[in-house]
């Protein structure tokens, strides 16, 4: 997938982490959120969808990437159902 292939490449740079973390060098967390081009979807709430995923990618740990379906987020970003979210979650 291209958010693995963005860890991969950050990887691959070997930049060191100032603060000196145990992994010594700088890694990402990235929150990914896609919808089908055509649909009634307003903007603000796929980026409530990317931030959403992106704060799962940081729960879980470093250096990964979380998807999140579209549309598991409603208006106010709060999760509609907890139980069917984690069953879509991809570390």
């Amino acid at each position: 997938t291209v958010a693995a292939r963005i860890l991969q490449a950050v990887a691959d740079l070997t930049i060191p982490h100032v603060t000196g973390l145990t992994t010594g060098h700088l890694t990402l967390s990235i929150g990914v959120a896609a919808v089908e081009p055509g649909h009634d979807h307003q903007a603000e709430d796929l980026l409530a969808t990317a931030d959403f995923a992106l704060y799962q990618a940081k729960h879980a740990g470093r250096n990964r990437f979380v998807t999140v379906p579209f549309g598991t987020l409603i208006r106010d970003g709060s999760a509609r159902d907890q139980t069917l979210l984690a069953g879509f979650l991809t570390p």
